[in-house]
């Protein structure tokens, strides 16, 4: 679903629209899919797959944040540094954590944790999840029929960067609030 959402539409030069708009579909297709044809089992394996998905998002986007506002921040380099790596040693703290207490040891993103972590694979995820909200939101003004939906996305990807941006965050309050 993710892969061939790109066919639909694609804006240049807009990753973050572009992997957003392709996430929300696969979101969409999976839940569609396994509606008419899925099993209990399966339906219950994505369910949990998603609140997984949710938390380990959770937990980048509020590391994210956390970053910003120490590169805001008026510290010095060599405090920016130290408060950096403190940043990512707490999430990868944190990470163990959740696997152990939320997930019953799931080891599903352990890849992702086993690397050194930097600002790039963070904002990698972003660029896939970041305006999803938005996508989903227009989904559903668009009365979940996926034609209409896709016409509403091509229209936004025809508009300059700026302006389908702007657009998109006042699509979900859930964007507007992260501004």
């Amino acid at each position: 679903f993710h892969e061939l959402s790109h066919q639909v539409v694609y804006a240049r030069d807009d990753t973050v629209f572009n992997e957003s708009f392709a996430t929300a579909v696969e979101r969409e297709g999976v839940r569609r899919w396994l509606a008419a044809h899925g099993d209990d089992r399966q339906r219950a394996a994505w369910a949990a797959y998603s609140q997984r998905r949710e938390e380990f998002l959770g937990l980048l986007l509020a590391h994210r944040n956390r970053l910003a506002e120490v590169f805001r921040s008026g510290a010095s380099v060599e405090e920016k540094r130290a408060a950096k790596a403190a940043v990512f040693d707490d999430l990868q703290r944190e990470y163990r954590r959740l696997r152990q207490e939320r997930w019953n040891g799931f080891a599903g993103y352990d890849r992702f944790f086993e690397r050194r972590l930097t600002s790039a694979h963070l904002a990698a995820v972003g660029a896939y999840n970041d305006l999803v909200p938005a996508f989903e939101a227009l989904l559903a003004e668009s009365g979940g029929d996926l034609p209409s939906f896709y016409d509403r996305v091509r229209q936004l990807g025809a508009m300059d960067k700026p302006t389908r941006t702007a657009a998109l965050r006042r699509l979900s309050p859930k964007l507007a609030r992260a501004r």
